[in-house]
């Protein structure tokens, strides 16, 4: 993603042609797809010991494989690009270091994992890179400048990710106010109330609201409207505080099961709140 800032400017240049406008614009997206996957990935190390930690814990692992590898493979794009296709716009080093950083910093948490067949420090480590990408894209859009097209881009992969995130977490959340409502319906607990389905709609709502929540932090760095920004951030972290909470209710006390159906219409009706004084607060500007 930061990596791009130079090929941005390029595609807004005179001198591309033909040829090397898709290329470039395949590179720029590339790297801002590649940041997205270490995201994804940090979000699914939070989950890994929910209950399915091989499963989950290989995914994590294969996304953030990909997210470092994609990074590094879109900054060689680019250097080819300057040297081939676009001899007046330069292979800016500053612009490429941090993803080069984080991308081995991935690659050599990936490998320590391997040899010591643990994903424990999993989440922390990729979180940190996320953040290292997100204080990046801080410091272009408001020291150096952030080219239109490129800032374009990151607002379109970030607006994705916030929908998809938020309505994975809804659709947990249906499914965990069906939890509470199978205590009262007979015919609902055989279907609903099963340990597989509650850890897999823990599971799906914790990665959903992290993405979401990872993505309008993103959002709020670009330049553009900051109100809308800011308030998209405080729905998306009220419902994540509300959810992860419930969480770490689940993890540890699974056999209380009466409070934990308290504790889920708890967080639900807090959640909506949030939503609510969020898209107040949206109108109000």
């Amino acid at each position: 993603m930061p990596a791009a800032v130079a090929l941005a400017a390029a595609l807004e240049s005179r001198w591309l042609n033909g040829v090397a406008q898709p290329v470039a614009t395949w590179s720029m997206h590339w790297s801002v797809g590649a940041a997205w996957l270490l995201v994804l990935a940090a979000a699914l190390y939070l989950v890994t010991q929910a209950g399915w930690a091989i499963t989950v814990g290989r995914w994590a692992s294969l996304l953030a494989l990909w997210g470092a590898s994609g990074l590094l493979a879109a900054s060689a794009l680019r250097a080819l690009e300057s040297a081939w296709w676009l001899p007046f716009q330069p292979f800016a080093q500053r612009f490429e270091v941090p993803s080069w950083v984080v991308a081995a910093a991935v690659l050599v948490y990936l490998r320590i994992e391997q040899v010591w067949r643990s994903r424990d420090g999993g989440a922390l480590v990729i979180l940190l890179m996320v953040a290292a990408l997100w204080l990046d894209l801080w410091l272009m859009a408001w020291t150096s400048g952030m080219p239109h097209t490129l800032a374009e881009v990151v607002r379109t992969h970030l607006g994705w990710l916030w929908h998809v995130g938020g309505k994975a977490g809804v659709v947990a959340c249906v499914f965990l106010g069906a939890w509470c409502l199978a205590g009262a319906v007979p015919m609902l607990q055989s279907w609903v109330r099963r340990d597989d389905r509650l850890a897999l709609a823990m599971g799906l709502g914790l990665v959903g609201f992290t993405v979401a929540l990872l993505a309008s932090l993103g959002l709020l760095v670009l330049p553009g409207d900051h109100w809308q920004a800011i308030a998209r951030f405080l729905a998306g972290a009220a419902v994540w505080v509300n959810f992860g909470a419930l969480y770490l209710v689940w993890r540890r006390w699974r056999m209380v099961e009466s409070m934990f159906g308290w504790g889920i219409a708890l967080a639900l009706m807090m959640a909506a709140l949030g939503y609510v004084g969020a898209g107040a607060m949206d109108r109000l500007v």
